[in-house]
C-alpha cells in the first residue's frame, strides 16, 4: 500500500501497476538467486515460465543416471513451436554449463 501524504489516505498497490520491464527484472533476480524459486516461478504463468526457464536451465548438474534420463526427456519433450504453454525455444539453447557426474549406468541411459 502507498500512503498519499496530502490527503492522508492509503492507496492499494498492485504488482500489475509496475512496468513489465521492472517486474521481469525482479523475477529474473529472484530466479538467479535461488533455483527453487526459479522452479516455483515457472508454475505461476506462461509469461513467468518464458522468463525463468532460461535461467533455470543455464546451469545443469546431473548426478545420477535418473537425472540424465529426466534431463534428456525434458529436452526432447519441451519444444513445441508456437505453443503458448510450452517454452518457445528448445531448452537446450539455454544450457550454458553442463556437469554430468553419473557414472557407467548413466551411459546405458543414453543408449536406450
Amino acid at each position: 500500500m502507498v500512503k498519499d501524504s496530502k490527503n492522508n489516505i492509503i492507496i492499494p498497490f498492485q504488482v500489475a501497476d509496475l512496468p513489465v520491464e521492472l517486474i521481469r527484472e525482479i523475477l529474473e533476480f529472484a530466479a538467479f538467486s535461488c533455483s527453487k524459486t526459479s522452479l516455483a516461478l515457472t508454475f505461476v504463468s506462461s509469461t513467468f515460465r518464458r522468463w525463468t526457464l532460461p535461467i533455470l536451465y543455464s546451469t545443469v548438474i546431473l548426478r545420477t543416471a535418473s537425472d540424465v534420463k529426466s534431463f534428456l526427456h525434458a529436452l526432447t519433450s519441451s519444444y513445441t513451436p508456437n505453443s503458448p504453454l510450452i517454452h518457445p525455444t528448445p531448452l537446450s539453447q539455454n544450457v550454458k554449463h553442463l556437469a554430468i557426474f553419473a557414472l557407467e549406468s548413466g551411459v546405458r541411459v543414453l543408449l536406450d
